[in-house]
């Protein structure tokens, strides 16, 4: 007999602001979230957030502090970006007459 392993997992979906005086308040959400979700957890969506410098190409450099609050939230939920295949960037859009490109959506795992 074949007997199937069910768990419970929360799946949620992001839509971050993208306006600087909502974001802290945003992550401070997802944060507390976090402490009273004990199952796995996957975000998915659209984090308005960069991981890494890497994930920019165009426009103005940024600094590593344009790359903080993704990175801790992840070390705060003991998470990780979910690798994906095909596309490095999400987003584009002509700035200034620059062409921009971020990788602003993503998948977020986090065990129990």
């Amino acid at each position: 007999m074949d007997l199937a392993i069910q768990k419970l997992c929360i799946i949620s979906g992001i839509y971050a602001p993208a306006q600087l005086g909502q974001k802290d308040p945003f992550w401070q959400h997802l944060a507390e979230l976090n402490a009273v979700i004990d199952s796995p957890w996957c975000l998915i969506g659209d984090f308005n957030e960069l991981e890494d410098l890497s994930e920019k190409r165009g426009g103005f450099s940024l600094s590593m502090s344009h790359c903080r609050r993704l990175p801790q939230f992840l070390r705060t939920i003991h998470g990780s970006s979910i690798l994906v295949q095909g596309r490095s960037f999400t987003w584009k859009k002509r700035i200034h007459g620059h062409l921009i490109y971020e990788r602003l959506d993503r998948a977020i795992g986090r065990q129990d």
